[in-house]
């Protein structure tokens, strides 16, 4: 975020420090043993409540029993809680295995797996992977397109999982109608994590207690050897039992057991959304047309933020009761609850406008902090006014209208022809292409050094976008209900499609900014006041006005107002907006 110091820095050297700290203090301890339980892996699926006799009362408080040798398990992870000095033993550990398979794959063809103890840093963010992979909602996607989940590359930085599907090799995207998308979120956060490269591909799953050794090698920053010297000189000191440590632990904030501890309580969200739309789809009305969920229970997860806020431990809860704590009115039939099951499983987040993608936060958030003031608006509209005063003026012709000397008219002339002709049909990329210019960068970095904005990936992208919104309409950001002259909300909207509206509001611009400019400036003006009209993908039979549209829009104005990192405190609990991907809920449900 632009407008709020970055503590990226501080964290990653706060962590190396303790880190640090705590090898030299452990470096003389002895090594944990790998021979227990070495990958941490849950060794069977968790059963609900009631399913099986003889369940213990821990077992009833969690709602989630494991079987044989979880409870290993759970004592080894009470001794060993997740703290850097424990982590800083078990990476001990890992670094030697590790130097032990580099010296050896000098010598050999394949690069061998190297152990990984679970409580190292990679073994616990290992875990959560396998838990995310391992997730009902992830296995019952993969079951419904028939994915064979035994060989799986996913591309983290992409959002791409590539299987066999059948006897052939599928690639899912999270732009896709697959459903990818609705159940990757917190499995790519945790990916990330563990492979943060551009373009690297995880293949999974691992050999149980190991990691392949270039993953060891990426994920800790180390070097792989070359030669057979190498290899020689790092045997010898093998045989002499020399310590091995990792030195630089990269990316330290993001893997630390606080990040850890998110992630966790994220999957046990999502854990329990799937319970509840698995309740809500096999709902069937009594005689009377009705269904009554309080009488029906779901398991309550012990990672999730329900559980752990609740005021005492819960093994499960009624749907009706889990519905009102996350706000949701209660269906009272079979096909509302189907609708509202649609609903939550509808992720709105990778269909929603982002900052990388021309959206001007900084004109909408709710937070203060946050928020471009009156001042440093006008401050913009005067650094755009210096901009266009250092450039030549375009006199406008007879079909381009005025807008050709605004700001996005005089970006707009910079763009490939091929760009600008697609215009009309690819506003989306024809903007993405635009606020990339390298013209366009330079003022984005401008504004935000003049307004002593703190730099980010995206912080010029940000300050351009909201320059581009101002020049467009002063106003822009104010109010929902005009967007340059326009009400997208008003009473013709009612009835309509957003996709409809859209087209209207583009037509409504067209005499301001000229008709090849129009489709890009109601995006952008729509990205800062209405998102809800640029989600894509949306389903058809969604209309303004409608209970349906209700639904969504409140979903979707979640996102918005959300700080980056932020957490909602809807289902899922993770920074993901849901849509109403459903057949419209009938107000007779009633």
């Amino acid at each position: 975020m632009t407008f709020i110091k970055s503590a990226v820095g501080f964290g990653d050297n706060f962590y190396r420090a303790e880190y640090a700290k705590a090898a030299a203090v452990s470096a003389e301890k002895k090594k944990p043993s790998l021979s227990e339980n070495p990958s941490g892996q849950m060794s069977g699926k968790p059963t609900l409540v009631g399913q099986e006799v003889g369940i213990s009362k821990a077992s009833v408080r969690s709602g989630f029993r494991y079987k044989d040798g979880d409870g290993g398990r759970k004592k080894r992870s009470a001794d060993q809680p997740d703290t850097l000095s424990s982590r800083a033993v078990a990476d001990a550990g890992v670094a030697k295995a590790y130097a032990h398979a580099a010296a050896h794959y000098v010598f050999q063809v394949y690069p061998p797996d190297v152990p990984v103890a679970p409580e190292s840093t990679l073994g616990r963010w290992r875990t959560q992977l396998d838990h995310a992979f391992k997730s009902p909602g992830f296995l019952e996607w993969a079951k419904e397109q028939g994915l064979d989940t035994t060989g799986l590359a996913l591309n983290p930085s992409t959002g791409e999982l590539t299987g066999t599907v059948g006897d052939k090799k599928q690639t899912f995207s999270l732009m896709d109608t697959s459903g990818w998308s609705d159940v990757s979120n917190t499995l790519l956060s945790i990916a990330k994590v563990i492979a943060p490269g551009r373009d690297q591909t995880l293949n999974y799953p691992w050999p149980e207690g190991k990691v392949p050794m270039f993953e060891v090698s990426r994920f800790y920053n180390q070097p792989v050897l070359h030669t057979v010297l190498e290899a020689t000189a790092q045997l010898k000191k093998l045989e002499e039992h020399a310590s091995f440590a990792f030195e630089h632990m990269t990316y330290a904030s993001q893997r630390s057991p606080d990040a850890l501890q998110e992630q966790k309580i994220a999957l046990g969200d999502e854990a329990n959304t799937h319970a509840l739309i698995t309740a809500l789809e096999r709902q069937i009305n009594d005689v009377a047309g009705k269904i009554n969920l309080s009488r029906v229970n779901v398991p309550i997860h012990p990672d999730s933020t329900y559980f752990n806020e609740s005021e005492e431990p819960l093994g499960e809860v009624s749907v009706a009761d889990l519905l009102d704590a996350y706000g949701y009115h209660e269906p009272k039939n079979e096909e509302a609850a189907r609708n509202l099951a649609k609903t939550l499983s509808f992720d709105l987040e990778h269909r929603a406008p982002t900052v990388d993608k021309g959206y001007a936060p900084v004109l909408v958030r709710s937070s203060g902090a946050a928020v471009l003031g009156a001042d440093s608006q006008t401050q913009i509209r005067q650094i755009v006014a210096q901009w266009k005063a250092q450039s030549t003026p375009v006199p406008p012709t007879s079909q381009a209208g005025q807008g050709a000397d605004s700001l996005m008219g005089r970006l707009v002339r910079k763009l490939p022809d091929s760009t600008r002709q697609a215009i009309k049909d690819s506003p989306a990329a024809a903007l993405d292409a635009l606020i990339r210019l390298p013209d366009a960068m330079a003022l984005g970095k401008k504004i935000q050094e003049d307004l002593g904005g703190i730099e980010t990936p995206t912080s010029a992208i940000e300050y351009l976008s909201a320059a581009l919104a101002l020049d467009l309409d002063p106003a822009a950001g104010r109010s929902r209900h005009n967007l340059a002259g326009y009400n997208v909300y008003g009473r013709d909207s009612i009835g309509a499609t957003p996709s409809e509206i859209t087209k209207r509001f583009t037509r409504h611009l067209e005499g301001t900014v000229g008709v090849e400019r129009a489709p890009l400036a109601a995006r952008i003006l729509l990205s800062v006041s209405a998102p809800e009209f640029l989600a894509n993908q949306l389903p058809p039979n969604i209309v303004y006005g409608s209970h349906l549209w209700l639904n969504y829009s409140v979903e979707a104005l979640r996102i918005e107002k959300q700080v980056p990192g932020g957490r909602s405190q809807g289902p899922s609990a993770t920074p993901d907006v849901r849509c109403c991907h459903a057949n419209e809920v009938h107000t007779s449900q009633h």
